[in-house]
């Protein structure tokens, strides 16, 4: 098995006098010659134990070994002892020769050499060591494998962090820079120029970094309007850097025209999370963006700003969505031109919880509940927003509540939310229901206590 933890384990404890100073200087020694080789990460604990006295050193050395094999994802996974071999060959290219990134064409001879000849075998090797740490690895990028994890958040670092006025080249164009640290919008020359700057990798590297960027949702190109329909955009986009392009829901309201009359505003629908890191709601807009088109004309700056996005939801360009952030919360609303199934506002809540649930699987879970908002109201104030749980309660007999969040309070009609969204959430959020399902059986065992 690779990987193996080491559990170390000192006899005859009972022949030293000054056990705990020997202890001590047995661990110096231990730091002193093993400490700095990479062997020494094998080591998970060290148990001194007595041949003469049973003091419970034997029930805790039990305990580690059942603790650690519980820990393990791979324990008792049968592997072939041949990429033991393969693996050393990774560990000197990393360790000895300092080597950043392997290509496929030399991992592919490197397995030949050492027996490993039919490729789903090395895959198969090459995922393992990617899912216990050694390496990195994607089945669908598979160019390179990064030996070197730090060198990849170098790489990452030249793009996201290092828009200092200093380093910047004067031979490009000043008009680019402001694109980059005000749009997050990102030219081929400088990302060119960035990364010859720091000298970390070669140029036939550059559009493999560049996909794993993508893979991570840390740029995004967008799809967006041209002179032949939808195309991909020529620039990348950098979300965590649209630091200075902020725009008001009135103004993008007032720019696309949707104040027009025909035109159905629907109501806000909102997740309210417990904690909602701007870098979580980045995943889920970079998502939003690789699959629709961005509105905006042709070569016009593109939808995309701080914490809001503006996309198209079919062909025909009438039916728009607005994504927003405020604080710990996501806010959707559409925009139609014409008359829309129910399936438009389904499709949207389906997209957004399949978004949640895979980060949920990538980065642990999350804790939100589901409301709602008048189309007029202000997303950002939680005040007057309409959880979920609610809707049904007796103050809403007659479908109707009275709203504050305006110059002039007035009342809506609750039906409006219900049928674009709360009558979707059954069927499409249903971790929703488990988890509040969960949380109240949760409270009846604790009050039962």
């Amino acid at each position: 098995m690779l990987n193996p933890p080491v559990i170390m384990v000192c006899t005859h404890t009972d022949q030293c006098e000054k056990l705990d100073e020997r202890i001590s200087e047995y661990a110096k020694q231990f730091d002193c010659i093993i400490g700095q080789n990479t062997k020494a990460n094998h080591k998970r604990n060290i148990h001194y134990i007595s041949n003469t006295h049973e003091n419970g050193e034997i029930d805790e050395l039990k305990k580690t070994i059942s603790k650690i094999a519980e820990d393990m994802s791979y324990f008792q996974v049968e592997l072939p002892t041949h990429w033991i071999q393969l693996e050393n060959a990774l560990d000197f290219l990393t360790n000895d020769l300092k080597k950043n990134i392997l290509s496929w064409t030399n991992i592919l001879e490197l397995g030949n050499k050492m027996l490993i000849k039919r490729e789903g075998e090395l895959l198969e090797f090459l995922n393992y060591q990617h899912n216990i740490g050694n390496i990195i690895f994607f089945n669908d990028i598979r160019e390179y494998i990064i030996l070197q994890p730090n060198w990849l958040v170098k790489c990452f670092r030249c793009l996201v962090c290092d828009d200092d006025p200093k380093k910047r080249n004067p031979k490009i164009s000043s008009t680019e820079w402001k694109a980059l640290t005000e749009t997050g919008r990102l030219s081929d020359t400088i990302i060119d120029d960035l990364f010859q700057n720091e000298n970390v990798l070669e140029k036939k590297q550059k559009t493999y970094v560049l996909s794993v960027m993508e893979k991570f949702d840390i740029i995004v190109k967008p799809q967006c309007v041209g002179t032949k329909g939808d195309e991909i955009s020529k620039f990348y986009y950098i979300p965590c850097m649209i630091r200075n392009r902020s725009i008001s829901v009135d103004d993008l309201k007032k720019e696309f025209e949707v104040d027009k009359e025909g035109i159905t505003i629907s109501p806000w629908f909102i997740l309210e999370f417990t904690f909602l890191p701007f870098a979580y709601f980045n995943h889920i807009l970079v998502s939003y963006i690789k699959e629709y088109t961005v509105c905006g004309k042709e070569n016009e700056e593109k939808a995309i700003y701080e914490g809001k996005a503006v996309i198209f939801l079919d062909e025909r360009k009438s039916r728009k969505l607005i994504i927003c952030y405020s604080k710990n919360a996501i806010s959707l609303q559409v925009w139609k031109w014409d008359q829309v199934s129910d399936d438009l506002y389904q499709n949207v809540l389906e997209k957004l919880h399949s978004k949640i649930e895979e980060l949920e699987n990538k980065l642990g879970p999350t804790s939100y509940t589901v409301a709602a908002k008048c189309n007029d109201g202000n997303y950002f104030k939680k005040e007057y927003r309409i959880s979920f749980e609610e809707r049904n309660k007796s103050y809403f007999e007659d479908r109707t509540y009275f709203c504050e969040d305006h110059v002039n309070a007035k009342f809506h009609n609750i039906n409006d939310i219900e049928n674009m969204w709360f009558r979707h959430v059954d069927t499409v959020c249903t971790h929703y229901w488990l988890k509040t399902i969960k949380k109240h059986i949760s409270y009846i065992t604790d009050a039962g206590d």
